[in-house]
């Protein structure tokens, strides 16, 4: 039986376990060779027609549905912020509504 729909607990198992269940892999991949690095070039100086530059930086976004505005931040746990650790006590510091900043 074979199905993609699995966990990431699962995907784990797979890897780290039953790649060495009684000595023998359960498949071999091939690592190509790696092609050679291109030169590196310094980057040029702007046209001195360009009086501003304007950036706008994205950051990537991450959805964590467990994350809770007002749980603690240092939980001693290796993921605080989550709604089960609770709401942090007085004086303990707290997450805001998208993070800590």
């Amino acid at each position: 039986y074979f199905s993609l729909d699995c966990t990431a607990c699962e995907a784990a198992a797979i890897l780290f376990i039953g790649l060495f269940q009684a000595g023998t892999p359960l498949w071999e991949v091939e690592i190509p060779e790696l092609p050679e690095k291109p030169t590196v070039t310094s980057p040029e100086d702007p046209d001195d027609a360009v009086s501003e530059l304007k950036v706008l930086q994205i950051t990537d976004v991450h959805l964590d549905l467990s994350y809770l505005p007002g749980s603690p931040v240092d939980c001693g746990l290796p993921c605080c912020c989550l709604a089960e650790t609770g709401l942090a006590e007085e004086g303990q510091a707290a997450a805001g509504f998208v993070g800590r900043l």
